[in-house]
């Protein structure tokens, strides 16, 4: 009599069901729970990399702290327009990594990871123009010597357009979303490796692939 319950929520009444099918149903519930989380740490942390890189960026910019020290300096290699984005970029995949995130939390990683876009396709479309349209300063002043001052680079645009389409493309349910987000990613880790190599080696040409 203690081995059987007479009613469950997934069944119907006076169905009996074993005790332990109820407990071992908890129990996979729990596993596979810890298992997302373990899942999400990583993309968590990664975000949360980006994300304090990114302010610090921005913060250089902002106090214009070129001339105060190296770090500094190197902080502003990167662009204001390309740090805001990729911190659009965290804070979207920050929220669109919680399996419990709100509908509402939702839209609101959707409309960030479309700012990002925006910022990108900006870039893009001046390259592919050859005109500026005074936009890419418009954050912060780059008085350094530059071609395009304040714009970031065509490759870097480029990446964060892809990984802002990803993100948008891992909110929708259809059958064929998942797969390119994936081939998204990809393409952005061949992107970001090939430029890797060249500043290892020195190879300036990869850069021009």
């Amino acid at each position: 009599m203690l081995g059987y319950l007479t009613y469950s929520p997934r069944q119907q009444p006076g169905v009996p069901i074993k005790l332990s099918d109820c407990v071992n149903a908890m129990n996979d519930h729990n596993r596979m729970h810890a298992h997302r989380q373990r899942n999400a740490m990583f993309p968590m942390a990664c975000a949360g990399i980006v994300a304090v890189l990114a302010m610090a960026v921005l913060a250089a910019w902002l106090l214009r702290l070129d001339g105060v020290d190296a770090v500094y300096r190197l902080l502003m290699a990167m662009k204001a327009n390309a740090a805001l984005a990729l911190l659009l970029l965290a804070a979207s995949l920050s929220v669109l990594t919680r399996r419990d995130a709100h509908p509402a939390g939702v839209r609101l990683a959707q409309a960030m990871a479309l700012g990002a876009a925006l910022i990108a396709a900006a870039a893009l479309g001046e390259y592919l123009l050859g005109s500026a349209s005074g936009i890419d300063p418009l954050l912060a002043p780059d008085r350094r010597a530059s071609a395009w001052p304040g714009r970031m680079a065509p490759l870097t645009a480029t990446c964060i357009a892809a990984l802002a389409c990803a993100l948008l493309c891992a909110t929708h349910r259809g059958d064929r979303a998942p797969a390119l987000a994936q081939l998204l990613d990809l393409s952005i880790v061949g992107a970001s490796a090939v430029t890797l190599l060249a500043y290892l080696y020195h190879a300036p040409g990869l850069l021009r692939i």
